[in-house]
């Protein structure tokens, strides 16, 4: 798979809506918001990926999108770039229950620039290769970031229905013979993105997520795909500078 260029910042705002059309998620657009509906209970889930809307435009945007997700009743989020997010629209989505979540950084690296990481000793990586990899690969992301145990059938469902041998590939980390830590890549023409960077709480701080994060940018370097992206939490933004990973732009989530 050959990368062909498109501009770095393009390429990052494109993190979200290429996992929503690899797993085969609905997407809809209203005066410039990109929305998906997964069907799960989570508001993260759920909702506008992309945004580009103008002052005039927010209020009957937020109101129309809002109607889709209560008329379906599903919990949804907003995420918008902030450089580009009008100055209105926080108050809107105020109004209607939605508050500001966090920052999250969307962030990138070429292969070439990628620093490896100490691997320890107890930590052994794997490739999720059927259903019941998926099963303990889903487990440790529905823990690690406190999802409803109930979104963890639709959420394997998804993934496997997509494929497990590409574009995805997915890999966990073992610890003693258990599933402790994970990581999803998709790989695309443009380059390939980073998902489901996970640890169990108990396991953290040990270097399993850097581990995973490395060993998914080699995955896709064997693919062709040099480049690579992702939307960091908070906490992780360390992990992937350590790894070579630079900020390009910066996301707020409204949940």
């Amino acid at each position: 798979m050959q990368n062909t260029f498109i501009p770095i910042r393009e390429f990052v705002q494109d993190c979200n809506p290429c996992l929503y059309r690899s797993l085969k998620i609905p997407l809809f657009e209203e005066y410039g918001c990109l929305f998906g509906e997964s069907g799960a209970s989570s508001s993260l889930l759920n909702g506008v990926i992309r945004c580009s809307l103008k002052d005039s435009q927010v209020d009957i945007a937020v109101e129309k999108i809002f109607q889709y997700f209560q008329g379906r009743k599903l919990p949804h989020s907003w995420w918008t770039e902030i450089s580009s997010e009008p100055s209105s629209l926080k108050m809107a989505l105020e109004k209607k229950g939605l508050h500001l979540a966090g920052i999250f950084p969307s962030m990138a690296v070429d292969y070439v620039y990628c620093q490896p990481t100490d691997k320890p000793n107890d930590l052994s990586i794997e490739m999720v290769l059927n259903e019941q990899d998926l099963k303990n690969w889903t487990h440790v992301i529905v823990e690690a970031f406190e999802l409803s145990p109930s979104i963890s059938s639709l959420y394997a469902s998804l993934f496997q229905k997509a494929g497990l041998h590409g574009p995805f590939f997915h890999l966990v980390g073992k610890k003693a013979g258990k599933v402790v830590s994970t990581g999803s890549v998709l790989c695309t023409p443009h380059g390939a993105y980073i998902y489901n960077i996970a640890t169990l709480k108990e396991e953290r701080n040990q270097g399993f997520a850097s581990n995973i994060t490395y060993a998914l940018l080699q995955l896709a370097k064997e693919r062709n795909c040099t480049r690579t992206a992702l939307i960091a939490s908070p906490m992780a933004i360390s992990l992937f500078k350590h790894i070579g990973f630079e900020e390009i732009s910066l996301q707020h989530i409204y949940a």
